[in-house]
């Protein structure tokens, strides 16, 4: 792997506030909503720009469905 960039355009234009060092978008890792309420992120779209420390990837990414629905009140059967 040689890095990736990501596109945060969205990010930017509807204002969820970006994080350090590589830009992730700012999020309640329990819930998965960002600054803007009932505003969820998921999958590797909340890792940023990861450059050579991988840590976030599809595989591992399945619980933020969880996390979201809950938060929500839907519960899951």
């Amino acid at each position: 792997l040689i890095g990736y960039t990501q596109d945060k355009t969205l990010f930017e234009q509807i204002g969820i506030p970006l994080v350090e060092p590589c830009d992730h978008p700012a999020h309640n890792p329990e819930t998965m909503e960002t600054k803007i309420p009932n505003l969820y992120v998921a999958g590797t779209a909340i890792a940023g720009t990861q450059s050579s420390d991988y840590g976030i990837f599809l595989e591992n990414c399945h619980v933020h469905v969880g996390r979201i629905l809950r938060a929500m009140g839907v519960t899951q059967e």
